[in-house]
Order: structure tokens, then sequence, then C-alpha cells
């Protein structure tokens, strides 16, 4: 094939191809179809744009406020570009207002710092993708200001409210309520946002649950952890924390 050939076929990108083949399937279900068919080809990409600005405007007006010249920023740095980049991908993912925030801080840091403060940015922004919205309500609840009779605790009540013991008569509503805060609190372990501390007995030896693991005693804040919370822009004392 000839290249005169090769630039006369059309260009379509990987959008394109998911909103083509979507359509081409919601086409034989009527109904729904059609407002599906909708949110593919209008409101998603709507949506996106639309939340890619909001980043853009919130990230000059945060930057405003901490550099006095724009050449002081050197936008021009490839390793600034990708971390522009990666939160504009971010954010254009991004349902809440408050995720948006948090990409803002912490690209927001990176622009404005030396080249190693970019690299920390990025590796914070790898971590927030990580984490869905419970999660963060969680690590956040681990701020001492937040303690289990804060306000922050009784706003997001619908998160921590998993004291009540599990028995047989124990609602389904509330097991599963359990599971998945379980499940949370175990990938922000795993990530290695948080400490276990593990109950010893009298010979120092760490006890043993039902399933024979260490019990844990409590969780604490790590110092990755309270390097996440830095960078989303919260006051955190991070030379407490290991």
């Amino acid at each position: 094939m000839s290249n005169e050939e090769d630039n006369s076929m059309p260009r379509t990108n990987a959008s394109d191809v998911v909103a083509m083949v979507a359509r081409s399937g919601l086409g034989a279900v009527p109904l729904v179809g059609a407002a599906l068919a909708e949110i593919v080809t209008v409101l998603i990409p709507n949506q996106r744009s639309a939340r890619v600005e909001a980043y853009v405007k919130a990230l000059a007006e945060r930057l405003e406020g901490v550099v006095a010249r724009a050449d002081a920023l050197d936008l021009a740095d490839p390793w600034k570009i990708d971390l522009f980049e990666e939160g504009a991908f971010q954010s254009a993912r991004a349902v809440s207002d408050q995720r948006r925030d948090y990409i803002v801080s912490v690209v927001a840091r990176g622009l404005s710092g030396e080249q190693i403060a970019v690299a920390d940015a990025k590796s914070i922004l790898w971590i927030l993708r990580e984490l869905d919205e419970r999660q963060l309500v969680i690590l956040v609840g681990y701020l001492p200001q937040n303690g289990w009779n804060s306000e922050y605790r009784r706003l997001h009540a619908d998160v921590f409210e998993t004291s009540m013991p599990l028995t047989m008569g124990t609602p389904q509503e509330e097991v599963s309520k359990r599971t998945y805060y379980n499940h949370a609190v175990d990938g922000l372990v795993t990530l290695k946002l948080l400490n276990e501390i593990f109950r010893v007995d009298d010979l120092k030896m760490a006890k043993l649950d039902h399933n024979g693991k260490p019990e844990v005693s409590r969780r604490v804040l790590s110092r990755l952890g309270a390097e996440v919370l830095f960078y989303l822009g919260f006051e955190v004392k991070r030379e407490h924390h290991y």
C-alpha cells in the first residue's frame, strides 16, 4: 500500500472506537439504548472536558498564590509536563470536586518545587489513583483532629459506623457494610498508608485470632500515609509518623 493511500485513511482514536462500538450495540435496545447512546456520545465527552477545564482553572489559581513569576515554574520541563498531564487525566475521571481538589493540590506542590518534588508528586498521584472515595474518607479520618468523637466522623458516619459486633442476627446490610470497610482498610495497609499494631501476650509474642493470623490491636497513620495527606493539602506533622 502506498503512502498516499495510508494518508487517506481516516484517523480514529481509542475514544472514537469505544463510542462507535457502544453505539452499534445500543441501537438494538430502542428505549434505554437511546439514552445510553447519548451518554456515550455527548455527556461523557462534555463532562470530562468540563472537569479538565475546572482542573486547569483551579491549578492556575493555586499556583498564582505560590509563585511570583510564571517562568519560575519552568513549565517547559518535560517532567512537569508529564505531571500536569497525569493530573489532567485523573481529573477527567474525577466525579467529585473533592477528588479534583486533591489532584490540584498534589500537582501544584510538584510544579512549584524542584525535580525531586515533581517525582514525589507523581508517586502521590499514582497512590491517589489507587484509592476509592471510601478509602480517602478513612485515610483522612486517621488525622489526630479527626478522632472518634470528631465532627468529621459524624459527617461520614455512613463510612465509620462499623463498631457493632457481628452476630448471627446481624442484618445483612451491616455485614456488607463491615465487609466493604474492612476491604478498604486492608487496601490502605497494603499500600503502606497505615501501619498495624498487633496484640501481644505476656511473652511479647503476637496473639493469634481464630484464623491463625496476628490480632490487630489498632492501626496508625504511616509516614507514607502522612506524606499523602500532606500532598492532598492537609496539615499533618509528618515527623510524628514512621
